[in-house]
């Protein structure tokens, strides 16, 4: 954790908070790599979306 929060320039505790509220928004489906996947794949496309507009 603490070189992820260090990444994102966050407290490693804020990066504990943030991975178990996205558990308790998609279950047991963050254990999926199909699933995380296309978690990945939106998040970069809404990212370079936001970029063009």
């Amino acid at each position: 954790m603490p070189d992820v929060a260090a990444r994102l320039h966050i407290h490693p505790q804020t990066v504990r908070y943030r991975l178990r509220q996205l558990e308790k928004l998609f279950g047991d489906a963050l254990h999926d790599p199909g699933t995380r996947l296309d978690l990945i794949l939106a998040l970069r496309a809404e990212s370079l979306h936001t970029r063009q507009s």
